[in-house]
């Protein structure tokens, strides 16, 4: 059974915008405090949830292809 279309358009645009999300954090923080002080409040706690929410974004988006990286050696013998 495979999700329809629209429903996996919406989940790589969340995976897309939480990677620029945490693309555009630390980057604005580093030019802002250059170019006059300014940052976000709490910056890295936001990027660390960011993160953590990429995992999961990614990994559902994975598994919804079929893809989803295994970690047994079984695999790796044959």
């Amino acid at each position: 059974m495979s999700l329809p279309l629209a429903a996996r358009r919406l989940e790589a645009g969340l995976l897309v915008a939480a990677l620029l999300a945490a693309a555009f954090l630390p980057l604005s923080d580093t030019l802002g405090r250059a170019l006059g002080g300014h940052y976000v409040p709490g910056g890295a706690d936001w990027l660390q949830q960011l993160v953590l929410w990429l995992a999961f974004l990614g990994g559902l988006l994975a598994t919804g292809e079929g893809k989803h990286l295994t970690l047994s050696t079984a695999e790796l013998f044959g």
